[in-house]
């Protein structure tokens, strides 16, 4: 049932997605005709572009690195997704439990509920939903680590093994906020091709200073974006922000979607001038 509403939601959000597919906004085609000979620009100097507005869009340019050889030896990145699903997030899935509710319409009314975690769901539903209509879903795997009071990874899944990815999306752990190292650093480090990684939290995280020396040279290598939900920065997103790595803060979770579509659609399509199909 979940799976329903959330498809749902993310088919009412084609069109918004139609209107950017050519150019995500004349902002974002200004920026692609500025970065156009993008695979000049040494990791060292890229440069993030940040515009501020009724909604916050950013566009990641990154040189990524292949293994040698032709484009035929060239091969789509992983997408991984990094969710912090811990109480503050806000979503009542609980509700549905401890009532025993089952009518479609009271639990479609129960967890679209406008929190963070309610349009986190959203967003990912939106971008698997882009990554399918490009027929992307076969071809890139995806992967979600849900981390709260333990941390769950989903594993690599492609085509309709994405369904596992989504099942452990509504795994809401409503705990704490602690994102374990090992089972991170185990997918980095095992992962043969470039991860794109999205993170999304909405506060502190108990073990920042760890997480952010085990694996900021990993994300200073690889296309990356955190965006921190709320007025202020986290501890995490601090440590980020001054390493000079990608950041953005949203006051309204509901602006989540325009982010990272347009980022995971930039990510796309620079990887896509690479790859031969």
């Amino acid at each position: 049932m979940l799976d329903r509403i959330y498809s749902e939601e993310a088919k009412r959000e084609k069109a918004k997605i139609r209107l950017r597919q050519d150019s995500f906004s004349s902002f974002s085609k200004k920026i692609g005709d500025t970065f156009e000979n993008s695979e000049d620009i040494n990791p060292a100097d890229l440069k993030w572009i940040v515009r501020k507005g009724p909604h916050l869009l950013i566009d990641a340019y990154r040189r990524t690195e292949y293994p040698p050889g032709g484009a035929k030896d060239k091969i789509l990145p992983n997408m991984l997704f990094v969710v912090d699903s811990s109480l503050s997030m806000g979503w009542e899935i609980g509700r549905i439990h401890d009532n025993g509710i089952i009518d479609y319409e009271q639990v479609r009314r129960t967890v679209l509920n406008n929190s963070s975690y309610d349009f986190l769901i959203r967003t990912v539903y939106s971008i698997l939903e882009y990554l399918d209509k490009e027929n992307l879903l076969s071809s890139m795997s995806i992967g979600l680590l849900n981390f709260s009071d333990v941390t769950i990874w989903s594993g690599w899944k492609r085509g309709d093994k994405i369904e596992d990815v989504k099942k452990l999306l509504f795994s809401y752990q409503n705990g704490g906020t602690t994102l374990e190292t090992e089972p991170l650093r185990r997918i980095y480090s095992a992962s043969r091709q470039p991860i794109i990684s999205i993170f999304v939290s909405d506060g502190d995280i108990t073990n920042a200073d760890d997480v952010f020396v085990s694996f900021f040279r990993t994300w200073r290598s690889q296309p990356f974006i955190f965006v921190k939900i709320g007025n202020r920065d986290s501890n995490l997103s601090q440590r980020i922000k001054n390493a000079g790595l990608p950041v953005v803060n949203i006051m309204n979770a509901k602006d989540l979607e325009d982010i990272l579509i347009t980022f995971t659609k930039s990510q796309i399509q620079k990887n896509r001038e690479k790859v031969t199909f």
